[in-house]
Formats: structure tokens, C-alpha cells, sequence
């Protein structure tokens, strides 16, 4: 009998996320996908998680980090699994969800599968995709599928290691952001920044980008999208926001 389960992985800067589709346990938009965080190592659960796996049908790969990585994970399928169809994400100019407006060569394949995961959520209205990952990205799609562009901004956390890196005596860490009045400390203020950083960036984007008729959704993703949620529906005007974990890994589902 054909083996239909596919194995999705998704390897971004910091982390590697996974999951085993199959049409008896499908990714869906709210799946939690198995993560493990990988400072460009192979981690070693998940060699062991993924021995414990049936062998998939096929398996699909968007791939960030750095190359050294991605040699010790397809070594490390072909000991687990033999000759399993393997097909690694490239963004394309041109696809059945999307009309991508963007140097195809220079775009992530992270960002790229976040994009046609938006698609094939939602084919209706015009979308805002945010992943917020290591670094935050912004793209734009109409309803029709043309992606207008997008931009790429450090995470609130990498601001933070900059000033702290950077500084005598900012900390890396702590404090709260202010919603109702201006902060009062330094830990506040810095929370405080980078979160209205963020924000600002977004909706500089949108307004400059992106005006268009009818409703807009944003969906955003990635390790530090609750957060990022938070600050948008707090600090901006924009509304229909939703989270969606496992948007990547439903983009690579339909490349």
C-alpha cells in the first residue's frame, strides 16, 4: 500500500520545526509542530524522535540555516529512511497560490512557504503575513495572489542584544511595555521601544504599501508571534489579526 504520510520540516535560523502529515493526522493551522532548537548542530532528540518515526512517503524541506546543517539532516534521512523522495522548497516567481513580486533568488524559503500557507488559507482577502521569528518579515498579498513586496526588520529580541550589546549598561532583558502611559524605567523603556519598533514598522508598511479596498487579514507566525499580536492589537488600529503556528509548514504542503 502507498505510503501517503509526508514528512514536513522546517529549518529557520534558530530552530527546527516538524511535523508528520498524513490524511489521518493533517497539518492544520493550528497544529503545534514538534521544535527543537539547533545552534546550526544537529540536535540529538531529535535523532532519537525522529528514529521512532515510521519511514514517510515523501519529504519536504525549507531550509535557512546555515548549509552545514542541512548536510547532517539529509545524512541523517538517508541512515533513517534509504531513498525517500526528498524535495527541498525553492521560491518561484510564478505558482498556483501566488505571483510572487520579489527577487525569487534573494527571498527566504521560510518566508516564501509562509506566503503560499497564507494562500491556501485564504484565497479572498487581501493578507498581511508576518513571521516572527529571529528576524520579523512583512509581506503583502492581494486577493487576487499578486504579493506586492515586503520588508525585513530585527526581532524585539535582537534589538535588544544590539542596545545591550552595544551599550555600557542597557540590559538585555526585563521590563514591560507601557499601554497607558509613558515608561518610567529603563527596562520599560526598552520594552517599550522595541515593541512600538515593531509595531511602527508594520504599520508604516501597510500604509505606505498597501491601501487597498476591502477587508485586510493579517496572519502571523513564527516563536514570537503571540507577542508580536499583542503589541499590534494594543499600540495600532489594526484588527482580524490571527496566529497561525503552523502556516510554514502548510506552504510546504501545497509547493
Amino acid at each position: 500500500m502507498k505510503n501517503h504520510q509526508t514528512l514536513l520540516i522546517d529549518v529557520g535560523n534558530t530552530r527546527i520545526k516538524w511535523y508528520l502529515h498524513s490524511i489521518h493526522t493533517p497539518v492544520l493551522p493550528t497544529t503545534s509542530t514538534h521544535a527543537l532548537p539547533h545552534n546550526n548542530q544537529l540536535p540529538s532528540p531529535l535523532v532519537t524522535q525522529w528514529q521512532a518515526m515510521p519511514t514517510p512517503g515523501e519529504i519536504r524541506i525549507s531550509h535557512v540555516a546555515k548549509i552545514e546543517l542541512y548536510e547532517q539532516i539529509i545524512e541523517l534521512i538517508r541512515q533513517l529512511w534509504g531513498g525517500v523522495h526528498i524535495m527541498c522548497m525553492s521560491p518561484q516567481s510564478t505558482h498556483a497560490l501566488l505571483q510572487l513580486n520579489y527577487d525569487a533568488s534573494q527571498m527566504g524559503s521560510d518566508r516564501y512557504a509562509q506566503l503560499l500557507g497564507a494562500r491556501a488559507l485564504n484565497q479572498t482577502h487581501n493578507l498581511i503575513v508576518i513571521g516572527a521569528g529571529t528576524a520579523i518579515t512583512v509581506d503583502a498579498i492581494d486577493k487576487r495572489g499578486q504579493h506586492i513586496g515586503g520588508i525585513i526588520l530585527p526581532s524585539t529580541r535582537l534589538m535588544r542584544a544590539a542596545l545591550h550589546q552595544y551599550t555600557a549598561q542597557l540590559p538585555l532583558a526585563g521590563g514591560a511595555f507601557s499601554t497607558n502611559h509613558a515608561p518610567h524605567n529603563t527596562r520599560d523603556a526598552l520594552h517599550t521601544g522595541v515593541a512600538l519598533a515593531s509595531v511602527g514598522a508594520i504599520n508604516g508598511f501597510i500604509q505606505t504599501y498597501f491601501v487597498r479596498e476591502g477587508d485586510t487579514r493579517i496572519l502571523l507566525c513564527g516563536g514570537d508571534a503571540p507577542e508580536l499580536s499583542e503589541y499590534l492589537h494594543h499600540f495600532s488600529q489594526q484588527a482580524n489579526i490571527t496566529i497561525v503556528p503552523a502556516l510554514g509548514l502548510l506552504g510546504l504542503l501545497h509547493s
